[in-house]
């Protein structure tokens, strides 16, 4: 009877030996019951990995945009305003409109180097040669966005005594919005929004998608 108790107590002993193993200082790796002990210093980096990866090349977020304005210094004063609600604002600029254009040209002719050096002689800058397309030949002297100013450089090529013609033409309008990320929670109070709609018309907020 005491041999059994006595080899009772050597098994208990000896089970607690193999379980409870003096500790070396460092954490084992290895699957307990499906589960992987993983050290401190991997599992920061596993974070760190997953916090500084990068989206999906086809992952969008949400914006708000604001505009369009038509002048950029009129853009950047709207953005410092807003700045003061805590908008972390992003100047867009978008031409995806056409506007009206006005090109001030010589027509193409065969005395072209006669008529370059007249142009030369005549003080007149700013021209240059249409090598290819629809007007090869043509001398361009100046594209402008508004008649008016097409009409004075017509004027002041005229009185050197040459014939320049203006062909409308069609150019990219310059549009300038702010976009600041609807994740941030932060939107424009709806009677600061009423006060930009009144003082530049045309203008509203909306959402597009993001980068």
């Amino acid at each position: 009877m005491k041999w059994l108790i006595y080899s009772f107590i050597v098994i208990n002993l000896g089970v607690f030996a193999w379980y409870y193993q003096p500790s070396t200082g460092k954490v084992t790796t290895e699957a307990i019951h499906g589960t992987r002990l993983v050290m401190l210093e991997e599992y920061k980096a596993e974070l760190q990995h997953q916090v500084s990866a990068p989206n999906d090349a086809g992952s969008k977020h949400t914006c708000y945009t604001l505009g369009p304005f038509s002048d950029k210094t009129v853009t950047s004063r709207v953005e410092e305003k807003l700045a003061s609600l805590g908008l972390a604002l992003q100047m867009r600029v978008s031409r995806d409109k056409l506007r009206d254009g006005y090109w001030v040209m010589l027509p193409g002719n065969e005395n072209k180097k006669a008529t370059l050096q007249k142009l030369e002689k005549a003080a007149i800058k700013d021209f240059f040669v249409i090598l290819k397309g629809e007007y090869k030949g043509a001398i361009s002297l100046g594209l402008f966005s508004r008649p008016e100013l097409a009409k004075r450089r017509l004027s002041v090529v005229k009185a050197k005594g040459f014939n320049p013609a203006v062909e409308k033409v069609s150019l990219p309008k310059r549009e300038y919005w702010l976009d600041w990320p609807t994740s941030s929670g932060i939107t424009i109070p709806e009677q600061t929004l009423s006060e930009l709609r009144d003082t530049f018309s045309g203008i509203g907020k909306s959402e597009r998608n993001c980068q």
